[in-house]
Formats: structure tokens, sequence, C-alpha cells
């Protein structure tokens, strides 16, 4: 062999306490190296390596539950509001959420109802009243002796027979009464389906087509029905809306007779009004045609005076089913047609309604000296509800949201009240509101409604 092999053996590393294989030709050298150790500063940086990794996996497993809860809590919320919005819509009738700090609650995303319908209504003869389904109660033939239409209503008769003596509101089915902050107060809904006469339809026979229509009166106990002793109540009253011509100063208008909707509530000497022709809401303030004002025949020159306001689009004139709403809630007054706001008015946080230990509810009459029905109407559907009281859940321990209440209409709209808005200032100055929720471990949230119905949310994580 050309060269020798070296001989093969071990070798003792000392203190490193590692062997060596090695093969080893003439002339080469040693070219195991001895093996290095980890240093102390390499051990301290893993250490503190493996404690940070160890630091943010504990930090994350105790941060978990609470901002898990924040967001448990932000997503009912929101589901809320957003399926309160739904159920306005295909209900056709308003809903009241309301969300209350101290309690941690959120309620109202269902109507209360106290009271409702009116098939069986009771007749002097004791037989049901002549509406059948589908056409509600005829009036005044559900009153009427023997169903005849323009035939004298005995008073005594019918209070002895016992047909005004229903339906009763006592105990958990009144209506809330007290001074109570507006903010605290549940919403009251009045409601009702009506097929009135067509408005100044001439009769060859018969009773005349009515001027005032009574829909719903709600009462005290023990008084007959009437507008002064009302608490709540609903109505049509004809008038005469201008369909031509433009401006107050016109000579010449051509008059159709339609129905106003009128709505009240408070006791006689402290009550508010509302009118779909002259308290237009102040969003729709543009949107009207203010030619068509209401017009009071047989007054003032040339027979005919004018009054400011508004008419809803498409003036009611009668002779077809319409849905007649009336929502008391917080400081306002809203009335609706069909689904459509057509009046507002502010103040109702103002007023305080008398306590009774019950209350009585008059449908399609009026004593206004004698007793008096809307003749050739039908009614049905009656509703009287209770809004934003009936519980729908509780938000988690340590989490805490802003007092609010949020109304979303039977067209769309969502409203805000409480909560700020996108400035920082108290509701509704931007199209926008915010609702914060905060954790007590410092966590916050924010959701964002906006009057089209988005909704939309932003978790704050504490540091």
């Amino acid at each position: 062999m050309d060269q020798e092999i070296a001989s093969l053996g071990w070798r003792d590393l000392g203190a490193q306490a590692s062997i060596c294989l090695v093969a080893q030709l003439p002339g080469q050298t040693d070219t195991c190296a001895p093996n290095r150790a980890f240093t102390l500063i390499e051990l301290l940086v893993a250490i503190s390596i493996m404690m940070i990794l160890m630091g943010l996996s504990i930090a994350s497993v105790v941060r978990a539950p609470r901002l898990n809860a924040m967001v448990a809590a932000e997503q009912v919320i929101a589901d809320c509001i957003r399926q309160a919005r739904h159920t306005a819509r295909s209900s056709g009738q308003p809903v009241v959420l309301k969300l209350k700090r101290d309690e941690r609650a959120i309620s109202g995303l269902v109507r209360q109802t106290l009271w409702q319908g009116v098939e069986g209504w009771p007749t002097v003869a004791g037989d049901s009243a002549p509406g059948r389904t589908g056409t509600g109660l005829m009036v005044p033939e559900a009153y009427a002796t023997g169903g005849v239409l323009g035939t004298a209503i005995d008073l005594p008769t019918l209070q002895l027979a016992g047909m005004l003596n229903t339906p009763l509101l006592e105990g958990g089915e009144r209506l809330w009464r007290g001074a109570a902050a507006p903010t605290s107060r549940p919403g009251l809904l009045l409601s009702c389906a009506v097929r009135p006469p067509i408005a100044g339809e001439v009769r060859t026979s018969g009773p005349a087509t009515p001027e005032i229509v009574p829909l719903v009166l709600i009462g005290p106990d023990g008084v007959q029905p009437d507008y002064d002793a009302s608490i709540l109540g609903l109505a049509l009253v004809q008038s005469n809306v201008a369909g031509s011509g433009s401006g107050p100063a016109r000579t010449q208008v051509t008059a159709a007779a339609s129905w106003e909707i009128v709505g009240w509530f408070g006791a006689s000497g402290q009550r508010i009004e509302i009118s779909s022709i002259s308290n237009v809401p102040a969003d729709q303030a543009g949107s009207r045609s203010q030619s068509m004002v209401n017009l009071v025949a047989g007054a003032g020159a040339g027979g005919s005076t004018y009054t400011s306001g508004y008419a809803e689009s498409g003036p009611l004139t009668g002779g077809r089913w319409t849905e007649i709403t009336l929502l008391v809630e917080a400081d306002r007054m809203i009335l609706y047609r069909d689904g459509r706001r057509v009046g507002e008015v502010a103040g109702v946080g103002a007023i305080s309604l008398p306590s009774l230990a019950s209350e009585r509810i008059f449908v399609g009459c009026a004593n206004t000296g004698s007793l008096k029905t809307a003749d050739y109407t039908q009614i049905d559907d009656v509703r009287v509800e209770r809004l934003g009281d009936a519980m729908a859940g509780q938000l988690p321990s340590g989490i805490r949201v802003t007092d609010a209440r949020i109304v979303c209409h039977p067209d769309g709209r969502v409203e805000v009240v409480g909560g700020h808005d996108q400035l920082g200032g108290l509701r509704g100055t931007t199209p926008e509101t915010v609702i914060t929720i905060t954790a007590t471990s410092g966590e916050q949230a924010d959701i964002t409604v906006s009057t089209t119905g988005d909704v939309s949310s932003l978790t704050k994580v504490a540091p």
C-alpha cells in the first residue's frame, strides 16, 4: 500500500467527557475538536424567552373569559337591535328596546299585550257580534237593538246587558301610571284596523255619513265613554283637503273630503293631542306637499278658511281597510298609518296618569251627550300593548351598558334615545348613535346604530 494506515484508537478528551473515533493518516493533524457547552449568558437568554412565552400564554388564558363576556354582550345587543327592526318591519308595528345599565338588562324584544280583539263582542241579545272572520266588528250593529242601522241606542239597556262593561284592564293589565321619568316608563301602543265609510259620502237613506268616527277610547271604570273622560284614544275626524291650487292665497279650490287621524293621551286638563295633518314628523317636513292643507268649509269669505298644516301622502278617503297606531314613547307621541309615520309631537313626559284601580276599553262608540257610534264602520284587531317592558335577557356580571331606548319603526327607521353620537354629544345630532359597553376589567365596546338600521360594533381590549 502506498500509504500506511494509522492505527485506530480511543482518545480521552478530559473535562469535555467526549469520545472521538479518529482515522489518522501519516502527516495529518488531529481533526477532532472538543465540543462546546452553552455559556451562562446563552442559558439566561433561553430561560428569558421561555418565561416570556409562558407569560403570554397565561395572560391569554386569564383574559379570555373577560374578553369573551364583552364580545358576548356586544353581539347580544347588536342582534337584539337587528331582530327588533326586522320585527317592526314584518309586523307593521313599532318595537321599543330598553337598555338598563344598573340592571345589566335588555327588555322589549317582545311586546306585552294587555288586550286584543273584538271577536265575540256581546250584543244586547247576548249573541256574538255580527262581525265575521275578515270583517271585524260592525258598528253600530253590535250596539243597536236588532242590528238595524239608525236604530236609537238605549244606553241604560246596554249598561244592563253588560255591553259597556267589557273589556276591563285591571291588575297587571293596567296602563302604567305615575310621574316617573319618561326614560323609566314603558311605551304604550294603541292600534286597530278600521274600514271607515267614504268621507263626505251623501246617502239618500239611513243615517248620514258620520263626521267623527270614534275608534278606541280607554278611560276610568264607571265613566261613560267620552273624550274628556278618556286617558288614551283614537278617532277619525272628517275634513276637506285641498286637492288643487297652491298656497293659502288661492281662490279656486277643488276639495275632496278625507279622514284626519286624531289621537290623544292624558287626563282632562293635562292632555296632548296629535294629528295626521297638523303634526308632521320633523324629518318629513320637506317631503310633503304644502298645497295639501286642512280646509274648513263654510267659514270666512268665500265659504272657506285654511289652517296651516300638512296631509299625509294619499288622503285617507275611506272605503278600505287601514291600520292606525298610536305610540306613546318616552317624551314623544307618534301616529302611524299602515306602518308609516304620519304624526309626531313632544311633551308627553310631563303627563302623569291618574292612579286607577282599573280601566275600560270602548270600541267604536263615544258618549257625547247621547251614545253615538261610527255608522257604516268596521273595526277589527284592536290591540293595547306595553312596549319595552318584557325582559329579553341580562348581560354577564361585570358588564355595563349605556342607558338607552331604541325605537324601531315599521318603515325601517331606527332611533336611539340615549347613548352619544359620533361627535360626543347626546343622541341624534348625527345619523349615527354610539352605545358604549364597558367592563370592570377595562375592556370597552362601541355599538354604532344608524337611522337606516345599520348596526356595527368595535371591541377595545384593555392593555
